[in-house]
């Protein structure tokens, strides 16, 4: 599958160098690129420590997130940040793709991370809905009819530490296999730039 149409600009090319991964596979903010049934474009993202907004999921409480301190109104107070991904994903094929676990297999990245945040696993902590889905062992799951598109804000928090990183980055790997030869390499990136 061919991840992207265009030329790799400038700051992918250079991110693939730092990463060592195939340019082919790296687009910056607004570029949309292809793996598996998907094509994946950030259409936007903001950092900060106001609340983005969306109500959270029945059962989750940001107050439990290790380390994040929260006011009354839900703003950060402390060393934490929230990262709010707004992603568009869309099913390429002409197949209805039924409760694949798509936001799951999304992870926010760290070029150049300080080491002692070396375990920063990069889940999504909440997903940005008018209407919360149930939080239960399906809530990263969607359905996509054939060439349908949805935007979802991705909500995360992390430590500011983090965000001094050289560069912010998805890793979107829609099997969440780990292949170790390039040549099927389905995982793509995408510079927070």
């Amino acid at each position: 599958m061919v991840a992207q149409k265009e030329e790799p600009d400038e700051v992918s090319k250079e991110f693939a160098n730092k990463l060592g991964v195939d340019e082919k596979n790296i687009v910056s903010t607004g570029n949309t690129i292809k793996s598996t049934y998907y094509s994946f474009t950030v259409l936007s993202w903001t950092k900060g420590k106001e609340y983005p907004g969306y109500a959270l999921p029945e059962g989750k409480n940001l107050a439990d997130y290790p380390g994040a301190v929260l006011d009354e109104q839900g703003n950060i107070t402390n060393d934490f940040s929230y990262v709010v991904v707004n992603l568009s994903v869309k099913n390429q094929s002409s197949k209805t793709i039924e409760n694949d676990l798509i936001w799951g297999y999304i992870r926010l990245r760290f070029l150049s991370a300080p080491s002692k945040y070396s375990d920063y696993i990069g889940e999504v902590t909440y997903l940005g809905e008018e209407k919360p889905r149930i939080l239960n062992h399906n809530y990263y799951a969607e359905t996509f009819a054939p060439e349908e598109e949805k935007v979802m804000p991705m909500i995360f928090v992390v430590n500011d530490a983090l965000l001094d990183s050289e560069a912010m980055y998805l890793e979107i790997n829609p099997t969440g296999a780990v292949i170790d030869n390039p040549d099927y390499d389905i995982r793509r990136y995408i510079v927070l730039n």
